[in-house]
């Protein structure tokens, strides 16, 4: 939406003189307003019209510190945008953290990195990407007695596939 007072796209300055719930295209825009009105969240927040099938990256990318507010479980992409999750919202950890819903084949190597401290937490071999062993190696190795046989059988088996 265009500012009636400067002509910009979501100006924050003139936020109420262009803000109108009814008139906003949620479907296409609502990235912007987490993204150029975050500042204003209170005002434009309403979870039953935020676009989370294509933009819920957007919430933790540059609403981490509203996590409390905006989080929904239910809600949010999990398959496109667990690793953006992960790196903007570890701090909240226990918070949002389902090993059920979580994209592992995606966001794996996230976890890693992002999390290593809550590496007791989260480490299943049966779900962890064999292709994110790199960041276990470089992220976790403080744990790695607990991975090492996983990433020699995961090693074996991507040989294997490659001949």
């Amino acid at each position: 939406m265009n500012c009636p007072v400067c002509g910009r796209e979501f100006c924050l300055k003139h936020f109420d003189k262009w803000w109108d719930p009814e008139k906003f295209d949620w479907q296409t825009s609502s990235w912007k307003l987490a993204e150029y009105c975050k500042q204003r969240f209170d005002t434009w927040w309403d979870p039953n019209k935020y676009n989370w099938q294509d933009y819920s990256w957007t919430l933790p990318a540059h609403c981490s510190d509203l996590f409390d507010k905006w989080w929904n479980a239910d809600k949010f992409n999990w398959v496109t945008d667990s690793d953006i999750l992960v790196e903007c919202c570890s701090k909240h950890f226990h918070k949002w953290w389902n090993p059920n819903r979580f994209n592992w084949k995606k966001a794996s190597w996230a976890l890693a990195k992002y999390c290593s401290r809550y590496f007791d937490v989260w480490w299943d071999p049966n779900k962890f990407n064999p292709y994110d062993i790199w960041a276990l190696e470089v992220y976790c190795q403080e744990h790695r007695s607990k991975w090492q046989e996983f990433a020699k059988l995961c090693k074996i088996l991507l040989d294997l596939k490659e001949q």
